[in-house]
Order: structure tokens, then sequence, then C-alpha cells
């Protein structure tokens, strides 16, 4: 539900739902972790963490997904299709054999009957399999925090190139005169002080002409 969804939510929202959604899910694992730790049921906190978990993966993975191929040319949108959903099934395999094995490693051997001091171990195996869970989740959510940063830089660059483009010069020098730079004036004020500069440099250029071949005492006399 929260996959299909997710693009119903505003867009200023939207960048932000990769880091909230790897959030989400540590803390689901942690209060799974917490919950189980003791060797019970968990009771509702257990429904409350697969809830969490859930609802971050699905934040999490559908933005991050979509955020990938909108970045592919059409021509190879099919073969990138088949490359992400050839890495996720290898990474389902590898981390479903990863954390089972460290589940099975701290739990020991299955006893012959259910129950018993197997119930209180199998429990802190899973709790500490959640938190390790947890630990992987907390760094999907500091990898997303950097692509956030890395799209922002990006973003504000080609603000910045665009303002360019329009305004026609790198903004913040100051012409002769000018209280402000000249990109942020209007254009009509940009237009005048334009003029003014070309006139100044031809008035000099005149002046510079005139003087030489001139020995000082016939500058002094037209002067």
């Amino acid at each position: 539900m929260v996959s299909l969804n997710w693009r119903r939510l505003p867009g200023q929202v939207r960048p932000w739902l990769p880091i909230a959604g790897f959030a989400a899910m540590s803390a689901g694992l942690l209060v799974m972790a917490t919950a189980l730790r003791g060797g019970g049921s968990g009771g509702g906190w257990v429904f409350l963490a697969m809830v969490l978990t859930g609802a971050g993966n699905a934040f999490a993975f559908s933005p991050l997904m979509t955020g990938v191929l909108i970045r592919v040319p059409v021509g190879d949108a099919a073969d990138a299709t088949g490359v992400i959903v050839t890495v996720n099934q290898l990474a389902l395999v590898v981390g479903v054999a990863s954390f089972g094995a460290i589940y099975l490693n701290l739990a020991g051997p299955l006893p012959a009957a259910p129950g018993g001091a197997f119930s209180s171990v199998s429990a802190h195996a899973e709790a500490l399999t959640c938190l390790a869970l947890a630990g992987l989740a907390a760094c999907g959510g500091v990898l997303a925090a950097l692509r956030r940063r890395g799209e922002a830089a990006v973003s504000a660059g080609r603000a910045v190139a665009h303002r360019v483009a329009e305004e026609g010069e790198l903004p913040g020098p100051l012409d002769a005169g000018q209280a402000e730079p000249v990109s942020k004036q209007p254009p009509w004020q940009q237009r005048r002080a334009g003029a003014e500069g070309h006139r100044r440099y031809a008035d000099d250029h005149l002046v510079e002409q005139s003087v030489v071949g001139k020995c000082p005492d016939q500058i002094a006399a037209s002067g």
C-alpha cells in the first residue's frame, strides 16, 4: 500500500523518503529486538515493529528505484530494469544467507523438542540478528543522506548556471560607481550601466588620442 501511494505525497517530501524509510526500518527492527529479547511473544510490539519495518522498506525502496530508472535513457530502460531486478534478487539471496547464518550460529543446533532453554537462546539470537539488521538499515540511511546531499549540490549548480545564462554574466562583480552587482539589477539598469561604461571608455580613448604626439607645452595649452 505504501509503495503504491508514495507519489501522492508533496514533491518537497519525496526526496527525503528514502532517508525516512531507512530510519523507520531501523526503528522497527530495534523495537522487535527489544520485544523478543526476553523470550516472550512480544505482544503488540511485534506487530508495531513489523508495520514500521514494512512501511520503511517501501518508503526506502520505491523512491530509490524510481530515482535510478528516471535517469536512464529511454533506449536503455529495459536493460537497466533487468540489471536492477537481477541485483535485487542477488541481494535477497545474500541477505537471507548471511543473516540466517548469524541467527543459526547464535542459536546453536535445534533441539529435539521445542521449548525449554532453547527458547531463551533463540530469542537472544533473534534479538542480535535484528540489531545487525537495524545497523545495516542505518548504513542505508547514511548512504541515502549522502545521495540526497549530492543531488542538492547538483541542483544548486544547475540553478546558478541557469541564472548566469539568463543574466549573461557571473553575479558578484561591481561596475565602477555601482552600489550593487550588475547581475542583480533590472535589465534596463544593466543596459544603462553598459552604455555609461562604453561612453566612459570612448571619452578616455579620445583623450588618449588627443594627447599622443603632443609636447607638454601643447598639452598644457590645449588643457
